[in-house]
């Protein structure tokens, strides 16, 4: 599958599309951050418009199922498929429910294609947030593992999680059509 071929995913207040070169700035700004890398295996610090632009690169010629997080005001983070689901959003899009808008669309694409089995994802220690919103998706703890913090340059300890098929069936709500109403669950 080529990078073109990721659908576009849609939720009530947020676009997820593929990242163009014109994101780099968007994208440093939001992961630029430490308070946002510190939480990031990958990501170093202090991050640079190069490696912005060296991650859309490496994204597009993989054709690596990442999107950008987009709201009516712009990029406000990426959400992805690597081995596992990951996410992170700028500061200034936390408490507003993006990241589990979009990690439970990414979820829905992933486990609409039947030949996909178990959805792995993890946390580092300290970060509640990405806690709950795994919990929130269905997850289950499934151990705990170092991970190397390449913004802090060490190893931290973290905590695996799965979400498998028949735990997100179960985990669906479903729509009531009426005449006059549809009746469904609250995003």
């Amino acid at each position: 599958m080529s990078y073109a071929a990721l659908p576009v995913l849609r939720t009530p207040r947020l676009t997820l599309r593929h990242l163009t070169e014109q994101d780099a700035d968007a994208i440093v700004d939001g992961v630029g951050n430490y308070v946002v890398s510190k939480w990031l295996g990958s990501v170093p610090y202090p991050y640079h418009r190069e490696d912005a632009e060296e991650f859309i690169d490496r994204v597009v010629a993989e054709a690596a199922e990442i999107w950008a997080i987009c709201d009516s005001s712009g990029l406000q983070g990426l959400v992805g498929l690597q081995g596992e689901l990951g996410y992170w959003l700028a500061r200034r899009a936390w408490g507003k429910g993006y990241g589990f808008e979009a990690a439970r669309a990414v979820v829905e694409y992933w486990f609409a294609d039947a030949a996909n089995g178990a959805l792995a994802s993890g946390y580092f220690d300290g970060n509640a947030q990405s806690g709950e919103i795994l919990r929130a998706l269905g997850f289950v703890a499934t151990g705990r593992t170092p991970r190397f913090a390449k913004s802090l340059n060490q190893q931290v300890g973290a905590t695996d999680a799965v979400l498998d098929r028949t735990r997100w069936n179960g985990r669906q709500g479903f729509n009531l059509y009426t005449p006059r109403l549809t009746i469904r669950p609250m995003e």
